[in-house]
């Protein structure tokens, strides 16, 4: 290669730099709520939503800034399993690439995506102890955990105190972003932090109908709630629509009815005729279930 066509090389790499820096301008990419999501610089970031409202892509688009502007770094994206990681990380991070040509490389064996100065997202489920461990002994610039609604309590102190937040200490500017949408339970780290029950979260939200690019949210949630027969007031429409933490007990597992799951009466005369069974459910994408 001659001297002349090495230094078109180097230039196109420069302008191809300086466009993808410039690509990731919130301003340009983000919506208001995003943004404002996207640009908070607390070590502590949270963002408590409706479905649908971009919380995922706006996290997406902040992991993709930190890793341009922070070289051969490695950034870990969280959820419970890794399957559900790369259903939710790889669709904003595919848009933004396509529309700024990041020359972003996604692996396919473990769903990983590769920058082109060295950085790299890696996606991890955390649904277990031995899952959490597997983050040890890396430093991490800024980690994304997302549906935090639906980590465990144990889980998720243990992930953030003994093995995340040691891994950003690397970093002056480290950041933790944290994303989910309320759980009929009410409870849980995530309702914790995003309530004020646990300090130190500067918390965000916003709700699926102040999302730009959906089409006519208003209208879609008029008949949805047609269809279903819910009024505004109902529970799962409060939760999932307009981000709300609202109690229901009929959105768990299961619901306790005294008329079933009761014994009325017990015969201990009859009890050496009964069998014991055990039902062990060992799970597939869950250790248990």
């Amino acid at each position: 290669m001659d001297q002349n066509s090495k230094s078109k090389r180097l230039l196109q790499e420069i302008v191809n730099r300086q466009q993808r820096k410039k690509a990731l301008d919130p301003q340009i990419a983000l919506f208001a709520q995003q943004r404002s999501f996207a640009l908070d610089r607390n070590k502590l970031v949270a963002a408590c939503c409706s479905r649908r409202a971009g919380k995922s892509y706006a996290m997406a688009f902040r992991l993709a800034q930190v890793a341009i502007e922070k070289p051969h770094s490695l950034i870990p994206y969280i959820t419970r399993t890794r399957e559900d990681a790369k259903d939710i990380l790889h669709p904003p991070l595919i848009e933004l690439n396509q529309r700024y040509n990041l020359g972003l490389k996604f692996r396919q064996n473990n769903g990983d995506v590769c920058f082109p100065n060295g950085s790299r997202i890696f996606l991890r489920g955390a649904n277990n102890m031995r899952e959490v461990e597997k983050l040890r002994g890396k430093k991490f610039p800024i980690v994304g955990i997302d549906e935090a609604q639906n980590f465990p309590e144990d889980l998720m102190a243990y992930m953030l105190e003994q093995v995340i937040e040691p891994a950003t200490m690397d970093y002056i500017d480290s950041q933790i972003l944290m994303g989910g949408t309320p759980n009929a339970s009410c409870a849980g780290p995530f309702h914790e932090m995003v309530t004020g029950k646990t300090p130190g979260w500067s918390v965000h939200g916003w709700v699926f109908t102040d999302n730009p690019h959906l089409p006519d949210p208003v209208g879609q949630l008029a008949g949805l709630r047609r269809r279903r027969g819910w009024t505004v007031a109902h529970p799962a429409y409060r939760r999932e629509y307009l981000g709300q933490w609202v109690r229901d007990a009929e959105g768990l597992v299961y619901e306790f009815n005294p008329r079933i799951n009761a014994v009325p009466q017990w015969n201990k005369d009859l009890a050496a005729d009964w069998q014991y069974l055990l039902g062990i459910d060992l799970g597939f994408n869950d250790p248990t279930a």
